[in-house]
């Protein structure tokens, strides 16, 4: 059925949507009925669903980043839109990361020991910037790749990292998929919230899809890295975009 799948644009949400939760219903038949080698990771490797792309996601305007920023009160929330604003990660990337992701460089340009506690590196003279270390676990694309916390929250992250205590610093869901999917449902939320004000949050593709995503985030980064790089590569290349490594 997914082979003959030629776009959105012909109005396939609605079957797509039906696929997947036939999909669902038939992993659960098989672990019920013993196939344990038929497991969650193993069976959505083998089989591939259409989705959206990433993409295609329309990058927020400044004034409707602000909006959202405005109107997110949980702190950890505002702080996790100040980083995808700054860093390029995608979702998936950000919500998994604990301070094992972290890495001090001092000012000139070495690692630092990362101290007992990492608001010490407040005061610590020699400390420059705070990078971000992706795995090859972590990435869309398989390569490993860093970004840089931006001067502008190191503090708040440092905070973070403390108060994290090692744990996952962006949600509490182990799972990286399920962990997107509901900070994407909360992003959803707040854009049929805002749109009441905005109707700009409301627009649609010609399919039906809505511009602005949780990737819109990602997809604002990369175009405001348009201003620093003409030739539009910069955005790409922090991004993990694969052509641009």
């Amino acid at each position: 059925v997914c082979s003959t799948f030629n776009g959105y644009s012909d109005g396939t949400m609605k079957p797509i949507k039906a696929i997947k939760g036939k999909v669902t219903h038939l992993r659960k038949y098989f672990e019920y009925y013993g196939f344990t080698q038929v497991s969650t990771s193993i069976f959505y490797a083998k089989i591939e669903i259409p989705k959206r792309s990433e993409e295609e996601a329309e990058p927020l305007t400044n004034e409707m980043w602000l909006e959202l920023y405005e109107a997110t009160k949980d702190s950890q929330k505002r702080l996790y839109l100040l980083l995808e604003k700054t860093s390029g990660m995608r979702p998936k990337e950000a919500m998994q990361l604990t301070e094992k992701n972290f890495q001090p460089i001092s000012s000139k340009g070495e690692k630092m020991v990362v101290p007992d506690n990492w608001t010490e590196l407040k005061n610590n003279p020699n400390f420059r910037k705070l990078r971000i270390g992706l795995l090859t676990t972590m990435t869309k694309t398989g390569k490993a790749r860093h970004t840089w916390v931006s001067d502008q929250i190191v503090g708040q992250i440092l905070n973070l990292l403390d108060e994290s205590d090692g744990k996952l610093l962006f949600t509490k869901q182990p799972n990286p998929r399920k962990a997107v999917g509901n900070v994407s449902k909360w992003f959803n939320k707040r854009r049929t919230k805002l749109g009441k004000k905005n109707p700009k949050w409301l627009e649609r593709f010609e399919n039906g899809e809505h511009k602005y995503i949780i990737y819109s985030l990602r997809a604002k980064f990369i175009s405001d890295c348009g201003g620093a790089d003409k030739s539009g590569n910069a955005g790409h290349y922090w991004s993990g975009h694969e052509k641009y490594m």
